[in-house]
């Protein structure tokens, strides 16, 4: 009943309420609406008949509204008026809000700008506000009663065109949105409306749903708007946006935006693919931008800090490498604007990107080649320079002050000339004044450039005239190269020449020069005239004729070394002299060669060795003649051996003998006498005898006839045998002192050369010692070491060069017996057994011999 009460009130229709007091009593209220509230009035009346139910009634054109208010009879008449009061205050209380919901719709309604209109459940408008009148074109009066229509024409519009008409009853269709909003509370459709005046409007149109508290459709709001403008904007847009694609398609640029307070940034299609990301790839934050940043260039993006970006159309430009999805790196390069809110704080960046990378490869690859072109010029050894028209120096590279000492800074902007020896500017100025005058566009010469420190230098010149791109003479440029080591070398060639053909022509040799290719002779020095006799014209005549002078057996090796050119070995030959006598020459020749390899010229010298070779036959001839006396020797040697042994065998015989009868007569006074006498004989033999052995074994040495047996044996059990057979039962008592250190290892020798050098070199430990001599086996890796010690007179330090010398016997052993063969045979044998023979003496300390027996078996014979 309220709601009824209230719409009744919203729309300003005066309206009554009847209602039962008791039930005999019912009060009315009639209420009006006024300006600046309600009038209300309330009118008892006794009725003869109870009334169940209230009657609430409006204006004449608002149909009836009864509503049934629920009584209890059981409620007494004070509690009714009770009730009958405060139904009042709720009554007046609503009346109240509803005015007030009222003065605010009617200033919506008046004062909005958009066009808002209500109609009942079936489309019929009810109000119309001052918005719609002006933007349709027609009064509240035309448009309350009528009904809206959408006509959908496709082949003319692309949107519903929005209509006004008549309300009939009889029509079953419904208003377009009524079947949307059983399931919606509003929709929205973009129309066009031709309005009163004929002129074409677009509209957004927005309808809602109007419900009681029950849920049921009271009515239908609708409010429209203009968007003509708006879509014209958003055609100049996008008419806007199309030109600039196609510019940014045809510039193969993209766009690209930042939205500083979302952290979000946009790319067009083409940066996407650039970037090798999917075209649907929605936005990203600066963060994941920085990603497809090369690690080395993100720094140069993150300064872009508030503090740079406060005034309005900042331009921002970069170009940085990025990454694409597949790693690949790329450059790009970006040119936008700043653009801030109406705080005038940065917002968003906007601007276009492309693609830069082949001029970014193209301008590293130029840089690079400047870099190396400039390196290259600066370290050349050469001088690079330029100067203008009138000669002055306009750029000069590092070698210019290293060669001639003159800093750059001093040497730009002078005239060339003043540093050209003043014997050389004439022909450097003819040069560049012919040039000038267009006689030659190059220039070649050889100068001479000032030091500053003093003196000269040679300079190769090589200048050409610059001119522009109207061929005009805009100056010179060239090099300068050293050339005073060549020059000087130059100089000192010449000097040698002449140096040589001092030489040559007085020397004996014989020596020309031939040409690399042919068989011309380009020197020979006069000494051929008297090698052969002949004179120098003939050999100039005929390069060939000096082979007629070679005797005929040695022809042909001649003349293949000499037509062939093949010099592999020394020749030598015999020519027969124009006097006719025989001379032996010995020649040898040697190419000289080009950079190339080229063979240049052909050099010879040729020896006259006639005498050497007369020497050689001499001494060939003294050679023969004294192994035919060595033979003899050994002969006489092995006949006197022989011949001497023979008759002390008979000697030591007879002294054996002769003692033999002297021990039977000791009782003869002449005994003593007699066995001194044999001891001195016995002694005398054994000397000579030893001497005849010892001169033996050198001869059979000298000849090569000693026979070596190699064996395995056991050097310890071979020392410790010959110590026991030999000094063990010596007179004096002295004994050899055997030591063994190491393992024991088997050695590949002669035994019996072995055994005649412990021999030896143990009975000189006992001659020249009075002590026991000690014999050390030291078994090494590599060989076996004997060392025989004595500590005895020792050797003088003057001897010991010597002492291995044959015949020679130190200076300090005259008083002892000996040949002075027995080292050298010693020494002999080892050498034979691949070993050696050393020693370490002290003068009145002792001697120790070391004899050093290899375990390789690399002896020849083995």
């Amino acid at each position: 009943m309220f709601t009824s009460l209230l719409q009744a009130l919203e729309k300003g229709a005066p309206c009554s309420l009847t209602y039962s007091v008791s039930s005999s009593e019912t009060d009315q209220l009639n209420i009006t609406p006024l300006d600046e509230g309600y009038q209300v009035q309330k009118i008892s009346r006794t009725l003869s008949e109870p009334m169940p139910v209230s009657e609430l009634h409006f204006g004449k054109s608002n149909p009836s509204v009864t509503t049934s208010i629920p009584h209890s009879n059981e409620v007494g008449p004070a509690n009714l008026r009770e009730r009958n009061e405060e139904l009042e205050k709720q009554v007046i209380e609503q009346a109240r809000q509803v005015k007030s919901l009222s003065i605010w719709q009617n200033a919506i309604l008046n004062y909005t700008g958009q066009a808002i209109l209500t109609t009942d459940s079936a489309g019929i408008i009810q109000t119309v506000n001052q918005a719609s009148e002006t933007l349709l074109g027609y009064s509240a009066q035309e448009l309350c009663g009528w009904v809206v229509r959408l006509r959908f024409d496709f082949d003319q519009a692309t949107s519903p065109v929005l209509e006004f008409c008549a309300y009939n009853p009889d029509e079953s269709s419904f208003p377009f949105f009524k079947p949307l909003l059983v399931d919606q509370k509003s929709v929205k459709q973009e129309c066009i409306f031709l309005n009163k005046q004929g002129t074409k409007i677009h509209l957004t149109l927005t309808v809602s749903r109007l419900d009681d508290e029950n849920g049921l459709i009271i009515g239908y709001v609708g409010i429209a708007s203009d968007v003509s403008a708006l879509n014209t904007a958003k055609a100049q847009l996008q008419s806007i946006n199309q030109r600039l694609q196609v510019a940014t398609q045809a510039a193969n640029q993209g766009i690209w935006e930042y939205d500083i307070s979302k952290d979000l940034v946009i790319w067009d299609d083409y940066l996407l693919k650039l970037h090798g990301l999917p075209t649907d790839t929605p936005g990203f934050s600066f963060e994941r931008f920085l990603e497809l940043i090369h690690p080395d260039d993100r720094s140069h993006l993150l300064p872009l800090e508030q503090t740079n970006l406060q005034e309005d159309n900042v331009v921002v430009s970069h170009t940085s490498r990025r990454l694409r999805a597949d790693g690949e790196v790329f450059y790009v390069e970006i040119s936008g604007r700043v653009m801030q809110d109406d705080q005038g704080k940065p917002s968003r960046l906007m601007g276009v990107a492309w693609d830069v990378t082949p001029r970014k490869l193209a301008d590293d690859t130029l840089r690079a080649s400047e870099l190396r072109y400039r390196l290259l010029v600066d370290h050349l050894d050469t001088v690079v320079f330029q100067t203008d028209l009138t000669g002055c120096w306009t750029y000069l590279n590092p070698a210019w002050e290293t060669i001639t000492g003159f800093s750059i800074d001093e040497t730009t902007g002078g005239l060339f000339l003043d540093w050209v020896l003043p014997n050389d500017r004439d022909t450097a100025r003819l040069l560049y004044e012919e040039a000038l005058i267009g006689r030659r566009t190059t220039v070649r010469q050889e100068v001479r450039f000032s030091h500053k420190e003093g003196g000269y230098g040679w300079f190769s010149l090589h200048a050409q005239l610059l001119v522009n791109e109207n061929h005009t003479p805009t100056g010179f440029t060239g090099t300068l190269t050293d050339i005073t080591d060549r020059k000087t070398a130059e100089e000192a060639m010449l000097e040698s020449s002449e140096r040589f053909r001092e030489i040559a022509e007085n020397v004996d040799e014989l020596f020309w020069v031939r040409d690399g290719v042919s068989n011309r002779f380009l020197y020979v020095n006069p000494a051929y005239e008297k090698f052969t006799g002949l004179t120098l014209e003939d050999l100039n005549e005929n390069p060939l004729s000096f082979l007629a002078l070679i005797v005929e057996e040695d022809r042909p090796l001649v003349l293949n070394a000499v037509v062939e050119n093949e010099w592999s070995t020394i020749l030598q030959y015999q020519i027969r002299h124009a006097d006719g006598g025989l001379r032996w020459l010995k020649a040898r020749g040697f190419e000289a060669t080009n950079e190339a390899g080229k063979v240049t010229r052909r050099i010879g010298v040729a020896t006259d060795i006639t005498t050497t070779i007369e020497k050689q036959h001499l001494l060939e001839e003294s050679l023969q003649k004294e192994q035919a006396l060595n033979a003899l020797k050994s002969q006489f040697i092995a006949t006197a051996s022989h011949e001497f042994r023979t008759p002390l065998t008979a000697i030591s015989s007879s002294v054996e003998l002769m003692r033999f009868y002297v021990e039977r007569e000791a009782s003869n006074s002449l005994a003593p006498l007699i066995s001194k006498h044999l001891n001195t004989i016995s002694s005398k033999v054994i000397s000579l005898d030893e001497l005849i052995g010892d001169t033996l074994a050198i001869s059979k040495l000298e000849e090569g006839k000693i026979q070596i047996n190699l064996e395995d044996l056991d050097i310890a059990i071979l020392c410790w045998e010959l110590v026991k057979s030999t000094f063990s039962d010596r007179q004096d008592r002295r004994q050899v002192e055997l030591e063994t250190t190491g393992t024991p290892t088997v050695v590949t020798t002669d035994k019996k050369l072995l055994q005649h050098v412990l021999t030896n070199l143990l009975s000189n430990a006992f001659k020249f010692s009075a002590k026991n001599p000690r014999l050390k086996i030291r078994y090494t890796s590599q060989s076996t070491i004997l060392e025989v010690i004595d500590e005895g007179i020792g050797i003088p330090k003057a001897d010991l060069p010597n002492l291995f010398g044959k015949f020679f016997r130190a200076t300090n052993a005259s008083q002892f017996k000996g040949t002075g063969l027995g080292l050298v045979i010693c020494q002999e044998y080892l050498k034979l057994l691949n070993g050696g023979l050393n020693v370490i003496s002290t003068e009145g300390i002792g001697t120790t011999f070391t004899v050093t027996i290899p375990y390789a078996r690399n002896h020849p014979d083995y």
